[in-house]
C-alpha cells in the first residue's frame, strides 16, 4: 500500500471519531439530561485526546515525507497538503490543552444553557474559563 493510501486510511479513521465526537456534542446538547453533564464531558475530553493521539502519530510524518515522492493526481496532492496541515496543526498543541479545551467547552455549554434562561450572564461569565 502507499504511504499516500496509508494517510488516507489513517485520516478516514480520524474522521469517523470526529463523527463520533459530533453525534455525542449533538446528543448532549439536544438530549441528555443535566445530571449527566460531568461523565459525557470527561468522555468527550478522553475521545478528543484520542483524536489527538491519532493525528499526531510520530509515522506520519514519514508517511507524508514519502507520501510526497508519490506520483499522485492533483486532487490527491491537494488532499495530502490538507492532512500534513492537519497534522502540522495538531503538533503544536500539547495533549494536555486540547483535553482542557474540551472540558472548558463542555462546562461552558452546560452552564450557557442552564444560565440564558435565568437571564443569569454574571453567573455564566463566573462559570467560564479564566483565560
Amino acid at each position: 500500500m502507499s504511504s499516500y493510501n496509508k494517510l488516507t486510511e489513517h485520516f478516514k479513521k480520524i474522521s469517523h471519531f470526529n463523527h463520533l465526537s459530533a453525534i455525542c456534542g449533538w446528543d448532549a446538547a439536544s438530549m441528555m439530561p443535566a445530571g449527566g453533564n460531568q461523565a459525557r464531558s470527561e468522555a468527550m475530553a478522553e475521545l478528543s485526546v484520542h483524536i489527538h493521539k491519532l493525528m499526531t502519530e510520530s509515522q506520519l510524518g514519514e508517511l507524508f515525507d514519502e507520501a510526497r515522492d508519490e506520483s499522485l493526481s492533483s486532487q490527491e496532492s491537494a488532499s495530502l497538503r490538507e492532512m500534513q496541515r492537519q497534522w502540522q496543526q495538531a503538533n503544536v498543541l500539547p495533549e494536555s490543552l486540547v483535553q482542557a479545551k474540551s472540558l472548558a467547552g463542555s462546562k461552558c455549554e452546560h452552564a450557557w444553557r442552564s444560565q440564558r434562561g435565568e437571564n443569569d450572564w454574571t453567573g455564566f461569565e463566573k462559570t467560564g474559563p479564566k483565560w
